[in-house]
C-alpha cells in the first residue's frame, strides 16, 4: 500500500470512511477493486461532494491498515521507494513502453507485509477447519503441513514445501488449501509454461514486450507483500524437459533461501524482501528435481490413491461441490452405492488420478441435470450418464471398464 501523506486532511478521511459505511458488501468490494486498480473513478456522497481517487486510496490505506493492526498483525516493510532514488530518470532511457509499464507496476508494488500475531491456537483451529472442509483424509500430510503453519504464525517465515506424488493425487489442491490455512492470498505459477516467459526475475528492459517476473507479479496481482507462491510441476522445468532460456529450477534457488530477503526484479530494477512469501513447489517425480533445489525444501510425499480413498473423496468432496457448483442439489439424486460401483470399475482398470474421477462425475452430473430440466422432474445419476461422460472426457477408458 502507498505511504500515507502526513499533511492529508483528517476530517476528509473521516468523512470518506463514514461514506463507506453506507455501502453494502458488494458495493464495498467494487470500491476496493477500484482502489486496487488505481482507476481514476469518483465516488459521490449524499451532498454531491466529490472525493477524488487520491482520497479514496489514502482513506482505504488507513482503513485497511487499522483493520490489520487492530487484529494484531505485525506490519513489516518489504520495499522502500525512498531508497530507489529518481526512478523516472532510471527508466526513461529504455523506451516509452518500458517506461510506462515500469511506472505502472512500480506504483502498485506493496510496501508492507502483514504478519501473524503469534496466536498459535487460533491458527491451528482455523487450519484444521479449512483442511477438513477441503481435503478428505491425508491425516499424515496435514500434520506435516501444520508444523509449517505454526512456524509461520510464530516467525512470519517458514521453510518451502515440495509436494511430491503421482498426477491427480491431490498435491495442487493441498497447496491451495495451505494458502487458505495461512489465511493468505495465493498466486499460481505453471512451471512448464514459464520456460519462454519472464521467469521469476523478469526481463531486461531493453527487450520488446519485457515485463516483471512472477514474484513481483504475485505481489502486484494479489496486492499483498506476502502471498503464498505455488510453483506447480516444477519437475517439468528441468533441463530434461525444456531447452528454453529460463531454467526455473535454477532461478528458484535464491527465492528459497536467504537471497529472498534482497530479491531483485530485472525489469522493475528494484530490490524487495520476498522472504515472507511462503513457497510451495509440486512435482510428480523427485528424480527430476535438482539436488540443490530439493535440499532447500521440506519434502512431503503423497501416497498413491487407493480405491477407498478415491470413493471417499468422490462422495464427501467432489460430488457435493459439483452439485453446489451447478446448484442442482434438488434436481439430481445420487446413490452413493452407485458411486462406489463406478469407482470400483474405474479403479480396477488402473485409473488412479482423482482428477479423472472429477471430470467423469462433473460430466455425468451435468447430463443428469440437463435431463431433469428437460423433463421438469428430479433425475437420478445412472449408468448412461457415466457412459456419456466417458465418451466426452475419457473415451480411452470406456470399453476397458465395461460401460460400452
Amino acid at each position: 500500500m502507498s505511504n500515507l501523506q502526513e499533511n492529508k486532511d483528517i476530517n476528509d478521511r473521516i468523512s470518506f470512511l463514514n461514506l463507506l459505511s453506507k455501502f453494502d458488501a458488494d458495493e464495498l468490494n467494487e470500491i476496493i477493486h477500484l482502489y486496487c486498480s488505481h482507476k481514476p473513478n469518483i465516488i459521490q456522497d449524499e451532498k454531491n461532494n466529490h472525493f477524488d481517487n487520491t482520497e479514496i486510496i489514502d482513506a482505504l490505506d488507513s482503513a485497511i491498515d487499522d483493520i490489520y493492526i487492530s487484529a494484531g498483525f505485525r506490519k513489516v516493510k518489504i520495499f522502500d521507494r525512498l531508497k530507489v532514488g529518481d526512478f523516472n530518470s532510471q527508466i526513461r532511457s529504455f523506451g516509452e513502453y518500458s517506461h510506462q509499464r515500469r511506472s505502472e507496476l512500480w506504483d502498485k508494488m506493496p510496501e508492507y507485509a502483514y504478519l501473524p500475531n503469534g496466536d498459535v491456537k487460533n491458527y491451528i483451529e482455523n487450519a484444521k477447519e479449512v483442511w477438513d472442509n477441503n481435503v478428505v483424509g491425508l491425516g499424515d500430510i496435514f500434520e506435516k503441513v501444520l508444523l509449517h503453519i505454526i512456524s509461520y504464525c510464530k516467525t512470519g517465515k517458514t521453510r518451502p514445501l515440495l509436494l511430491v506424488g503421482q498426477p491427480g493425487c491431490g498435491k495442487t489442491t493441498a497447496a491451495k488449501v495451505y494458502a487458505q490455512m495461512l489465511d493468505l492470498e495465493c498466486f499460481f505459477v505453471n512451471a512448464p509454461r514459464m520456460g519462454n516467459s519472464h521467469g521469476l526475475y523478469g526481463d531486461a528492459g531493453t527487450y520488446k514486450d519485457a515485463d516483471c517476473g512472477a514474484v513481483a507479479e504475485a505481489m502486484i496481482i494479489t496486492h499483498s507483500g506476502n502471498p503464498v507462491i505455488i510453483i506447480d510441476e516444477i519437475d517439468k522445468a528441468s533441463e530434461k524437459f525444456t531447452h528454453a532460456n529460463c531454467n526455473l529450477q535454477n532461478e528458484a534457488l535464491n527465492l528459497l533461501d536467504e537471497g529472498a530477503e534482497e530479491f531483485r526484479d530485472n525489469f522493475l530494477k528494484i530490490t524487495f524482501n520476498a522472504s515472507y512469501c511462503p513457497i510451495v513447489l509440486t512435482a510428480n517425480e523427485i528424480d527430476d528435481i535438482s539436488p540443490p533445489l530439493a535440499d532447500r525444501c521440506e519434502i512431503i510425499r503423497f501416497p498413491e490413491c487407493d480405491m477407498e480413498h478415491i470413493a471417499d473423496v468422490s462422495k464427501k468432496n467432489i460430488i457435493p461441490k459439483l452439485l453446489n457448483k451447478l446448484d442442482c442439489q434438488e434436481e439430481v439424486m445420487i446413490e452413493y452405492r452407485f458411486v462406489d460401483d463406478v469407482v470400483a470399475d474405474m479403479y480396477k482398470d488402473g485409473i488412479r488420478s482423482i482428477r479423472a474421477y472429477q471430470s467423469v462425475f462433473e460430466n455425468a452430473i451435468s447430463s443428469a441435470y440437463l435431463r431433469s430440466v428437460m423433463k421438469e422432474q428430479r433425475q437420478g445419476l445412472c449408468r448412461a450418464d457415466i457412459e456419456n461422460a466417458l465418451n466426452n472426457t475419457m473415451n480411452k477408458y470406456k470399453h476397458k471398464i465395461g460401460f460400452g
